[in-house]
């Protein structure tokens, strides 16, 4: 082999070859390289650029690249076991992720929180308390006085009483 060359490892024995036996909830663990969210990553030579190690898990088992966004039914960000994986795109991985109660956090655990329960929902009676327009919408001078009151923004008081 002239000097400089070498054989390069078929994808599939170097995908393989970076997965950590298997964990008590069936994901397989990668154990290659991570990007900044925990995804696995693995060199893709005609791209010359890393790829997810997860749509190279769905290209062995599938022969054919995904459409669009591959989810988790695990959860687990560097898991590659196949069985785990399903197409989706942002709204279907949204709805598992709220449906899996992984969604916001409200009220006190929402580390943005800066209200106890409590005064929010003395903010929500006194907003829904607040007389309104013939168009049905709650008039200015009410939001401002409650807004005022407890040092909040329009879109803060939005926020409060539409979520």
């Amino acid at each position: 082999m002239p000097r400089g060359t070498y054989e390069r490892t078929p994808l599939d024995a170097r995908f393989l070859s970076k997965i950590r036996q298997p964990i008590d909830s069936g994901c397989w663990e990668w154990a290659g390289c991570k990007d900044k969210d925990g995804y696995g990553l693995l060199w893709y030579t005609p791209t010359q650029n890393n790829i997810r190690a997860t749509w190279v898990s769905f290209w062995l088992v599938n022969k054919r690249w995904p459409s669009g966004m591959l989810c988790h039914t695990c959860d687990n960000p560097g898991c590659v076991n196949p069985n785990h994986l399903f197409e989706g795109n942002a709204k279907i991985n949204w709805d598992d992720m709220v449906r899996k109660g992984r969604g916001r956090y409200k009220g006190e655990n929402n580390g943005k929180c800066c209200f106890p329960t409590e005064i929010v929902a003395m903010i929500i009676t006194e907003y829904e308390s607040l007389p309104r327009t013939q168009s049905g919408r709650i008039a200015r001078p009410g939001r401002q006085k409650i807004m005022e009151k407890y040092g909040i923004s329009s879109t803060h008081l939005y926020r409060l009483v539409k979520y």
